[in-house]
């Protein structure tokens, strides 16, 4: 039987529509619809026949009501950055007005208006800052009601740092990329379903020319693990042993549409296997294993496929973009 995620865009929005300062988008939905063939677009993605497209399938599922939460990350320009750059100081100071405690930002990571120049360890910092302060705040407070507000502000600014740090570590491109995420928080399932040697040993890494169109599980976990500290050469946090790497079967995927080739059987350099060399390089130059057995499958880099588009319509970024000019807005998600 075969098995597919179905993605409604509509010309019309969702009637249980949120969007929050963070980027975040939220749709619920007690049951699924019939729409209007004219205002939708459903994007099909078929899935693989494999043991962690069924625990996927189980955990999205496991539940009456759906509360689907999604962000869109595009690649950016410098000047793009650059506006981002302008936001997060912006974020910085009105954190640093509300001086809750000793969490304050220290003004070395303020950031420099540079589009060319991401300023990666700066990054690096703030996100740790969301980390640390988002779980102290979780864990620690007990509040009398008149500061609910108070605190509700401060995680919509903690929740922006996080975003705008994953779309700017990336750095300035000059090719499209169109990155979406999608999580059901709704799941009755969450930490269920465990992921074994013989998931982990499934991971790809997510490269750019062998991701256009492809549905991942996704990460979907708070933290930073091998392979994005790898990409930010991040030993600081390799050091305080402090790495989440992803532990479960989680109710989230995502996928992207760019516009890079797919490499050839004759191509001389295979991305995969370069970049696992590359981390395996980089992990004993750095010392890691001093910290971390990072041979061991669970740190293998990438995803496990969950499968792939098979609409011929839209085969890149440009297709996905075009499409979702005149069906902007998400409005359902399912998975049968």
């Amino acid at each position: 039987m075969t098995r597919n995620i179905k993605i409604v865009y509509s010309k019309i929005p969702a009637k249980k529509f949120f969007h929050d300062s963070s980027g975040t988008n939220r749709i619920q939905l007690a049951e699924h619809n019939d729409y209007k063939k004219e205002n939708v677009y459903e994007l099909l993605f078929e899935l693989y026949d494999i043991k962690p497209v069924k625990d996927f399938i189980k955990v999205w599922n496991n539940s009456e009501e759906f509360t689907i939460n999604f962000n869109t990350y595009t690649s950016l320009t410098a000047p793009e950055i650059l506006e981002k750059q302008k936001i997060m100081n912006e974020v910085i100071s009105e954190i640093n007005a509300m001086r809750y405690d000793d969490w304050i930002i220290p003004d070395n990571l303020v950031l420099e208006y540079n589009g060319n120049d991401a300023q990666v360890d700066k990054l690096n910092a703030l996100h740790r800052f969301f980390e640390d302060c988002s779980y102290d705040i979780m864990t620690k407070r007990i509040l009398p009601e008149s500061d609910e507000k108070f605190f509700d502000r401060l995680f919509e600014l903690l929740e922006k740092v996080n975003y705008l740090v994953h779309r700017m570590e990336g750095g300035a491109t000059n090719f499209n990329n169109d990155f979406l995420v999608f999580r059901n928080s709704s799941s009755l399932e969450k930490g269920n379903c465990r992921l074994s040697d013989e998931d982990y040993n499934m991971f790809v890494p997510m490269t750019d020319s062998t991701s256009n169109g492809v549905l991942f599980l996704d990460y979907s976990t708070v933290g930073k693990d091998l392979e994005q500290c790898y990409y930010t050469n991040d030993i600081e946090l390799i050091q305080a042993k402090e790495l989440k790497q992803q532990e479960y079967v989680n109710p989230a995927f995502n996928f992207t549409f760019n516009e890079m080739p797919l490499p050839t059987e004759k191509a001389e350099v295979d991305p995969i296997r370069s970049l696992r060399n590359a981390k395996n390089q980089w992990c004993e130059e750095n010392d890691v294993g001093d910290y971390y057995d990072y041979w061991l499958p669970k740190f293998n880099f990438g995803r496990i496929k969950l499968g792939n588009c098979i609409d011929d319509k839209i085969t890149g970024s440009k297709e996905y973009r075009d499409m979702t000019n005149l069906y902007p807005y998400i409005v359902d998600v399912i998975v049968e």
